[in-house]
């Protein structure tokens, strides 16, 4: 204590999170020491935090963070137990088939799921959940409409928290093929509302009819006000199997202006996610690899957003060329890959990275790979040409097993799934839930088990699983079922 100031910060600052805690607990001094401002803005904090929306780690108090990361710091002792011990189990009843669910930090949770009405036709409802308190969780708003089979969908929080925006594609309306939609974007509101939308129209913002694509869109990521679509459009040559050509679509959903962008290096199984600041990455499985490798590209889409602001109200272009990537990175692994073996998540927290997970056919061995891109605490993309991607290897519960639903946590740390395999003692099914907790540095274990006890009592069967999220910050993992039940596991 005797030392100065500055050199006590200069050591301070080196330390993590949890010796700066330990170090708050010797005596008051350093308590009052390591409270201030300046040494929580300055340590290196690689926890997943329960931040506010939209929060910047700078705006926040020492003490915030203190009692955010101490938070952060038991959530993560409890996730790398094996197997995990359940604190508390609630039941939400949101009705139908749950098709997908996506968890939007800090607090709510996007269900879509199939319902069939008293006339025998097929409908859709999207809901949104407030749960911040999981045992008081309610339901904010309801949606619907018409389908002939589940579409999918992308959801964000606007930039001040007061909605949902929700990009639904794959839509097939059934009265008639010229109304068809093949994408919609909704701006839902989280409060003040209290009435079901069941036409689905009061919210909707943005619409692409299906006779203005050339093919249909596999993929969709949206964010701020900036949705972008791959678009996939094979040739009508008999090939076998048929080649398709790949184009982004970008659209402003509040203007309603749009543009297609020719992808010049055709790769399946291709993914698109944007940054915050225009910048956007494409990852795909090439071909001729098929599942060895995850290639990812980063480009500035800058040029691309300003053109699409420019353009005349329902014009469109698909002239545009997608240019060259500022980065490529390549990852290569063992066994092949299909495309529902690859997750993708781009986070959005303070500890921004992106990750990729991929479930080999056959092997032993999955992966984690952490590509060198990331968000700084101001939200500008950072990464490093030189820098190689990092791949942390771990076991399958069995070489048998198959893995099925996936969900990943937004800062890329944490992740869930389910697993089948045949038992032969029992020559019956058996599906378990597995939890991964994957290093928040460059090196360190990967911990993988169960999420769960086996023999765990529980309300459901775990084969009725249809969908998962994630809230990582916080260890919480929702289940979506096949009855239309929902339930929330705090670890």
């Amino acid at each position: 204590m005797d030392l100065p100031d500055d050199l006590l910060i200069a050591i301070f600052v080196k330390f993590t999170v949890e010796d700066i805690i330990s170090i708050q607990q010797t005596c008051r001094v350093f308590h009052a020491f390591c409270t201030t401002d300046y040494i929580w803005h300055t340590i290196k904090i690689d926890l997943p935090l329960n931040l506010p929306h939209q929060a910047n780690i700078k705006t926040l108090s020492g003490v915030e963070l203190r009692k955010l990361s101490v938070t952060g710091l038991r959530v993560d002792n409890r996730w790398r137990k094996n197997p995990g011990q359940l604190r508390a189990l609630n039941q939400l009843e949101n009705g139908g088939i749950i098709e997908q669910m996506k968890y939007l930090p800090p607090k709510w949770l996007v269900t879509m799921s199939r319902v069939t009405t008293s006339q025998g036709t097929a409908c859709i409802t999207l809901s949104i959940w407030d749960c911040d308190s999981a045992s008081n969780a309610k339901r904010v708003n309801l949606i619907s409409f018409d389908a002939v089979q589940p579409p999918t969908f992308s959801a964000a929080l606007s930039e001040d928290g007061l909605h949902v925006f929700i990009v639904v594609f794959a839509i097939f309306v059934p009265r008639s093929d010229t109304t068809a939609d093949a994408l919609r974007v909704y701006r839902i509101p989280l409060q003040g509302s209290h009435f079901v939308d069941h036409s689905g129209t009061n919210y909707l913002l943005s619409r692409i009819a299906k006779s203005d694509l050339e093919g249909p869109i596999f993929d969709a990521h949206i964010c701020g006000e900036t949705v972008a679509c791959l678009i996939a459009r094979f040739s009508t040559t008999m090939d076998d199997p048929p080649t398709p050509t790949y184009h982004i679509l970008f659209l402003n959903i509040k203007s309603g202006k749009y543009l297609t962008v020719d992808v010049d290096v055709p790769r399946p199984y291709m993914q698109l996610r944007l940054f915050p600041d225009s910048y956007f990455i494409l990852v795909g499985v090439p071909m001729k690899d098929r599942g060895s490798t995850i290639d990812l590209r980063v480009y500035d889409g800058t040029s691309l957003l300003q053109t699409l602001e420019n353009l005349e109200t329902g014009d469109s272009s698909a002239s545009m060329a997608l240019g060259n990537p500022c980065a490529t990175y390549i990852s290569t692994t063992s066994g092949s890959l299909s495309a529902a073996q690859v997750e993708l998540e781009l986070s959005t927290g303070q500890c921004s990275t992106v990750a990729a997970l991929s479930f080999p056919d056959h092997l032993s061995n999955q992966y984690l790979v952490r590509f060198p891109v990331h968000l700084d605490s101001d939200g500008i993309t950072r990464f490093q040409t030189h820098d190689e991607p990092n791949i942390y290897p771990f076991q399958k519960a069995t070489t048998s097993s198959m893995v099925e639903h996936t969900s990943f946590g937004v800062s890329g740390h944490r992740a869930v799934w389910t697993e089948r395999r045949w038992d032969l003692e029992s020559d019956n099914t058996v599906c378990t839930i597995m939890k991964a907790a994957f290093p928040t540095g460059n090196s360190g274990p990967v911990i993988v088990g169960p999420l769960l006890p086996n023999h765990t009592a529980l309300p459901f069967q775990i084969h009725t699983c249809q969908s998962l999220a994630l809230d990582e910050a916080l260890g919480r993992v929702f289940i979506g079922l096949y009855t239309g039940d929902i339930y929330i596991l705090e670890l």
